[in-house]
């Protein structure tokens, strides 16, 4: 059990290399998890772990609209129970992180932060990683967006934008679209 840890970091060394890609280490929670499960001692299984993960659309995969799919449940249980992370991904960039995991709250199942990826997310990530120093934004979008810009460190200009913002990001904003009768 004690070789658990450094067996799974010399692993994800190994894959990282081979993928040419940057990976510092396990999150605390991977590792927790890892140390979680049984192990019966197979190797080939633990760099199965470290090397897999799956990736599960949320709308219309999970939910349409606000009523789960059948078995929802089962399928999250089935998950839960192999020793394979996953995590929950949406290309909707309304909602914040937050308010997925409530709705999903909402259907019986629980996660974690770190198990929802939204669009939203993966954008105000993406440009921390090029501008890491974060800098003035011009946002058409929503909560999702506009919090997950605001936790990577960039800030919404709202007098003057197109003379004080580096950036224009642009997402669904369904504020601008009112139905009027």
């Amino acid at each position: 059990r004690e070789d658990i840890l450094p067996l799974a970091r010399m692993l994800l060394a190994d894959a990282a290399m081979r993928m040419e890609r940057e990976v510092s280490s396990l999150t605390p929670r991977a590792a927790d998890q890892l140390l979680r499960h049984d192990w019966p001692g197979n190797v080939r299984q633990l760099r199965n772990f470290v090397e897999s993960m799956v990736v599960v659309d949320m709308d219309g995969v999970l939910y349409r609209g606000d009523v789960p799919l059948p078995r929802l449940g089962e399928f999250i249980a089935f998950l839960r129970g192999r020793p394979i992370p996953f995590v929950l991904v949406t290309n909707n960039s309304t909602r914040t992180v937050g308010q997925y995991i409530d709705r999903l709250a909402s259907f019986g199942i629980s996660a974690e932060p770190w198990q929802v990826i939204t669009s939203a997310l993966a954008t105000a990530r993406y440009l921390k990683g090029r501008f890491p120093e974060g800098g003035p934004v011009y946002l058409v979008g929503q909560d999702g967006i506009e919090k997950a810009l605001l936790q990577n460190g960039f800030t919404i200009q709202e007098k003057n934008p197109f003379r004080t913002a580096f950036y224009v990001i642009h997402f669904l904003d369904s504020r601008l679209f009112k139905q009027t009768r």
